[in-house]
């Protein structure tokens, strides 16, 4: 992430760092939620969506103004915000090798689980969730399942 903090921001150097801590590698996505103990749920079995992954969660890139943004968007669905980490090397890996528009999903789709019996009910994996942040507080509750540096290899023979 870009050095410069700036004061006028919400998120504190440590929430900053949690964010970005390696943007250079990973596509991020936020997530917000009302109550901690979905934000925990998700931490512990996955990120539940329906349809889309893009229905409720925000890409975040390297720029602050942008965060800023997205979250004076988004923040009125809760003070719990997710941070979710998809790999570079993972998205690139599924890009090259699978025909996704074949599939009509995307690679976030692609990667997570379909729950039984219903076809766009999706629960993408808890080594994508990095944690959450109580933005109102500033504390940051990391996820110990999330795993940046998973196996490409083994992770595409789960799927």
């Amino acid at each position: 992430m870009n050095d410069e903090f700036r004061k006028d921001s919400i998120f504190t150097k440590e929430m900053l760092s949690f964010i970005f801590e390696n943007i250079e590698k990973e596509k991020v996505f936020t997530h917000y939620t009302h109550n901690e103990a979905i934000a925990q749920l998700i931490m512990d079995e996955g990120f539940k969506f329906n349809d889309s992954f893009y229905k409720t969660t925000q890409n975040i890139q390297d720029e602050l103004v942008v965060l800023n943004y997205k979250h004076n968007l988004y923040e009125h669905y809760g003070e719990y915000m997710l941070i979710i980490g998809i790999s570079d090397k993972l998205i690139e890996f599924i890009k090259k090798n699978i025909n996704l528009s074949k599939l009509n999903m995307s690679v976030e789709d692609y990667i997570s689980k379909t729950k039984q019996n219903k076809e766009e009910d999706y629960i993408l994996p808890a080594i994508f969730i990095k944690g959450y942040i109580k933005y109102k507080s500033g504390e940051i509750v990391k996820n110990p399942k999330f795993l940046f540096n998973y196996q490409l290899k083994e992770f595409i023979e789960q799927l």
